[in-house]
C-alpha cells in the first residue's frame, strides 16, 4: 500500500467521523436556534449559535459538503446581522433565520460528498549519478575519486559513442564532458547531435583547456549549464552539481496546525503530510507556546475562531517572544469580512486563508509561503559563505537541544572543528582558496552528519555541530571518518595543490549539563587535540 493511498483512507476515516458527528451539530443548531427564537432575545445565547455556524461553514466544504458549508455560511451571516442591530429582530427577521436553518438541516441530510482524489507529494526525487566524458584517464580518476567524497556515484565514458547507450540504458543528474574545442568546434556538433536523439539531457557541465571567448560561446549554443577550465578546482565542481541536481537533502517543512476541532485540525494535517511536510497538531491553544521549542514550526496554520483564545489574540502571544519572530502565521478561517481579516493580520498575522479550501490549494499556498519564510529567516540565521547556521544561531539551538536532551533523558554531544593552519593557508594561497577550504569542509559536514544534527559555523575556521541521542563514541567514530575524509581531499591553488586537516574536539551531555559547560568543554577538548598535533579528535574529560 502506497504512502497516498494509506493518506486517501486516513482522510476518508476522518471525513466518516465528521459525517457521525454532523446530524448532532445540525440538531444542535436547530435547538438553539428555536431557544432563541422563542423566548426572550439574548445576545451571548446568539453569539454561541454564531460560533457553531461560523465552524460548521469551513469544516463542511473541507469534509466535502459544499452546499451545508454555503447555506451554513449564509445563516451566519444572517445572525451576525440581527447581533449587530441595536433593537430586537422582527418577526420577518425571525422567520428568514428559521427557513435559513431548515436550508442547512435539509442540505445536510440530501448532500453526498464528492470522492478524494490523491495529491501528488512535493518531494522531488535526489539524484547523484553523473556521467563524465573524459578520454584522459588519470584525470578522470582523480575527478571520480574527489566527487566520490560529496556523495556522487560517477561513470567515465572516454568518447560519445560509449555514452549513447548509457543514457538509453539510465538517466543521470548531470554529464561533465571534457571537450577539446579544436578551430572546427567539432565538441559543440557532437553535443548537437547528442540532443537530437535524447531531446531530454540533463544539465552538461563542460570542461576544456580553452578559455577564449569564442570556446565558451560554442558551449553556450551547445546548451552547456556550466564551464570550467583546467585545471579544474573540484569544490567548484561540486557546487555547481549539488545546485543542479539538489543532492543536498531538503530538511523538510514543519507547519503546526492550531484548531479546536480536532477532526479539521487532522484533516489539515493529513493534507500537508501527503505532500511530504512535517506536521504538529496543537486543539488547545493555550499550549501553543509551549510546543513551540519542541516543533520549531516553519509555519504556524491558525483557525482565527477558537472558544479559549482567539487566533488573533494567540498570534499577538507568539509575536511577543523574539525567537519566533520569522515563523510565518497564517490564519484559517471561514471568515469573509475583509476587515476583520485585516485586522487579525494587524495582530501578528501574515496572511489569510478562507475555508472551504480544497487540499491543492491548501498545498501550494503553504508551499509557497514556507518557502519564502525559509529564505528569509536564513538571511537572519546563516553564514553567508557556507550556509550553515551562524554563530549566534548555533549557540540558541545548542541551548534548546539541551533543554529537549535534560527532558528526555536522552544523550547529546557537542563538536567543535577547527581547520589546521589555516592562517597559512589564506597567507600562501589567496583568501578565495581559504574560502573554498571553508566551504569544502561545510560541504562534508551537511553530507556525513544526519539530517536532525545541526551545523554552524562557529567564528572564522572554526565549526560547530550539535549530535542529539549521539554518545561520544559514536561521535568520535564518525567526525573521525569526516577527518579522514577531508585530509585526503586535493585543494587546487595557481601555486599548486595542497591538503589540508583539521583538530576536532567532543564534549557530552549529560557529563556536561548546560550548553555554556558544554561550550567550554569541546573547546578545551579541541585545545588538546591541537596540543597533541592536530589533525585528530579528542573527546573532553570531565
Amino acid at each position: 500500500m502506497t504512502t497516498s493511498t494509506k493518506t486517501l483512507e486516513r482522510l476518508q476515516l476522518l471525513r466518516e467521523a465528521f459525517f457521525e458527528q454532523l446530524p448532532a451539530r445540525i440538531r444542535k443548531i436547530e435547538t438553539d436556534w428555536l431557544n432563541l427564537a422563542g423566548g426572550a432575545w439574548n445576545n451571548a445565547a446568539a453569539k454561541e449559535l454564531r460560533f457553531l455556524l461560523h465552524n460548521l461553514t469551513g469544516s463542511a466544504g473541507s469534509f466535502g459538503l459544499p452546499d451545508v458549508g454555503l447555506l451554513a455560511r449564509a445563516a451566519d451571516h444572517m445572525i451576525e446581522a440581527l447581533l449587530r442591530a441595536s433593537t430586537d429582530p422582527t418577526h420577518e427577521q425571525l422567520e428568514a433565520m428559521t427557513r435559513a436553518i431548515a436550508e442547512l438541516q435539509q442540505a445536510a441530510v440530501i448532500e453526498r460528498p464528492k470522492p478524494l482524489s490523491p495529491l501528488v507529494a512535493a518531494t522531488a526525487t535526489l539524484r547523484k549519478l553523473v556521467y563524465l566524458v573524459d578520454d584522459d584517464h588519470g584525470f578522470a580518476q582523480d575527478l571520480v575519486q574527489s566527487l566520490d567524497y560529496f556523495g556522487y556515484e560517477v561513470r567515465v565514458f572516454k568518447n560519445f559513442e560509449t555514452l549513447r547507450p548509457a543514457l538509453q540504458r539510465e538517466a543521470p543528474a548531470a554529464i561533465v564532458i571534457d571537450i577539446m574545442f579544436p578551430d572546427d568546434m567539432v565538441g559543440t556538433a557532437e553535443v548537437e547531435k547528442l540532443r537530437k536523439t535524447n531531446p531530454d539531457l540533463p544539465p552538461l557541465i563542460f570542461i576544456s583547456v580553452r578559455d577564449d571567448f569564442e570556446a565558451r560561446l560554442g558551449a553556450v549554443r551547445a546548451g552547456c549549464s556550466a564551464y570550467f577550465t583546467k585545471p579544474i578546482d573540484t569544490g567548484a565542481i561540486v557546487d555547481c552539481l549539488d545546485q543542479r541536481t539538489r543532492v543536498q537533502p531538503r530538511e523538510a517543512y514543519r507547519v503546526m496546525v492550531v484548531d479546536d476541532s480536532p477532526l479539521e485540525a487532522a484533516s489539515y494535517a493529513l493534507t500537508l503530510q501527503s505532500a511530504g511536510i512535517e506536521t504538529s497538531i496543537v486543539n488547545n491553544p493555550m499550549e501553543v507556546t509551549a510546543r513551540l521549542a519542541d516543533f520549531l514550526p516553519d509555519l504556524i496554520l491558525m483557525d482565527l475562531n477558537m472558544p479559549q483564545c482567539s487566533g488573533s489574540e494567540l498570534a499577538a502571544a507568539i509575536r511577543q517572544l523574539d525567537a519566533y519572530l520569522s515563523v510565518s502565521i497564517v490564519f484559517l478561517s471561514s471568515e469573509t469580512d475583509r476587515d476583520r481579516q485585516l485586522s487579525a493580520l494587524r495582530d501578528g498575522g501574515d496572511d489569510f486563508l478562507t475555508k472551504p479550501i480544497k487540499p491543492e490549494h491548501l498545498v501550494a499556498s503553504v508551499l509557497v509561503r514556507v518557502e519564502r519564510a525559509r529564505i528569509i529567516r536564513s538571511f537572519m540565521l546563516r553564514d553567508s559563505l557556507t550556509g550553515l547556521f551562524n554563530h549566534t544561531r548555533i549557540k540558541e539551538q545548542l541551548a534548546t537541544e539541551v533543554v529537549r536532551a535534560r527532558r528526555s533523558k536522552a544523550d547529546l554531544t557537542l563538536v567543535m572543528v577547527d581547520i589546521d593552519h589555516f592562517k597559512s593557508v589564506n597567507d600562501t594561497y589567496g583568501h578565495p582558496v581559504g574560502d573554498r577550504v571553508i566551504k569544502s569542509i561545510s560541504r562534508l559536514l551537511l553530507q556525513r552528519l544526519r539530517t536532525t544534527d545541526i551545523v554552524g559555523r562557529y567564528g572564522g575556521e572554526e565549526f560547530a555541530a550539535i549530535l542529539p541521542g549521539t554518545d561520544a563514541e559514536q561521535a568520535r567514530g564518525v567526525l573521525d571518518n569526516i577527518r579522514a575524509t577531508f585530509h585526503a581531499l586535493r585543494h587546487h591553488s595557481a601555486q599548486g595543490d595542497f591538503v589540508s586537516s583539521f583538530s576536532c574536539g567532543i564534549a557530552v551531555f549529560p557529563k556536561f549539563d548546560s550548553a555554556t559547560l558544554l561550550l567550554d568543554a569541546a573547546d578545551r577538548a579541541l585545545y588538546e587535540a591541537k596540543q597533541a598535533g592536530r589533525n585528530r579528535v579528542v573527546i573532553a574529560k570531565a
